[in-house]
């Protein structure tokens, strides 16, 4: 090796170090941030969303209290969440179950569906940090747990138009409707949901599918008569007539997609109309 080579290699090794130093030292300063930081700013910063969808990640359970490992796409955080056990149940179903039963599907059918932790701003900032762990005050947030087969800015986009009143939500059943791409559904009462195409038909069946297989009710066509796991339809709806002289028809406008939600048995819900 001539003196040339070698003082490229050196070169190329001192880059390195650089590069790998530069690395850790933005590592360590993000983890210094978030010590420092309280809750609310580290997963809003500097934006003015009243909400954020978290995808829930993994879970893991004691007797008191979950601990949920989410994701916060728009700072690109990972972190750990505390809260009761009871807060994320609803008779024999948790939020373990949900993740559980989502990864096994996704498995058997293709990576499609994702768990958020939709996580309203109030009160976020009364949280404690304890063994990198961030214990919500149960009592005092607003949430909801959903599940999704779409990216966060989707999610996000549905509940801000149902958030000013852009949308609305309908319950659909799996029992054909009476007219193209239509289900029976309920809104205030029975209904006919008529859909934009088969596509969504198809959609809002594979969320009522999933949510029966996870209550274990088998060929149950509206598990969310049980008021564990809701199968909801964001939309802007218009009335488009009545079938039969006694049900109303009501046709999807803007189409935000289905989702299912867990009715929690404690806790305040930040969507309560789901």
């Amino acid at each position: 090796m001539n003196r040339r080579e070698f003082l490229k290699l050196i070169g190329a090794a001192g880059l390195g170090a650089l590069i790998t130093y530069a690395g850790l030292q933005y590592f360590a300063e993000k983890q210094q941030k978030s010590r420092e930081n309280t809750l609310e700013q580290i997963l809003f910063e500097n934006s003015d969303t009243s909400f954020i969808p978290l995808e829930i990640t993994n879970v893991e359970t004691d007797i008191n209290n979950a601990y949920l490992t989410v994701y916060d796409y728009l700072t690109q955080t990972k972190l750990q969440i505390g809260l009761p056990i009871q807060y994320v149940s609803n008779g024999n179903i948790n939020i373990g179950n949900l993740i559980s039963a989502v990864n096994n599907y996704n498995q058997n059918n293709g990576p499609n569906y994702k768990v958020y932790f939709l996580l309203g701003r109030a009160n976020v900032n009364q949280a404690i940090q304890e063994n990198d762990i961030w214990y919500l005050p149960a009592p005092q947030i607003y949430y909801n747990i959903l599940i999704s087969d779409r990216g966060w800015k989707d999610v996000y986009n549905a509940f801000q138009n149902l958030w000013n009143g852009n949308a609305m939500v309908v319950m659909p059943t799996s029992n054909p409707g009476p007219y193209s791409n239509s289900l029976w559904g309920w809104y205030n009462g029975s209904v006919i949901i008529l859909y934009q195409n088969g596509q969504q038909v198809n959609s809002a069946a594979n969320y009522i599918n999933l949510a029966d297989s996870i209550l274990g009710t088998l060929n149950n066509s509206n598990p969310s008569s049980r008021g564990i796991l809701h199968v909801d339809t964001i939309a802007s709806i218009q009335e488009a007539g009545v079938y039969k002289n006694q049900y109303p028809v009501y046709g999807v406008n803007n189409y935000l997609d289905t989702y299912m939600v867990l009715k929690q048995e404690q806790g305040n819900p930040l969507f309560s109309n789901l």
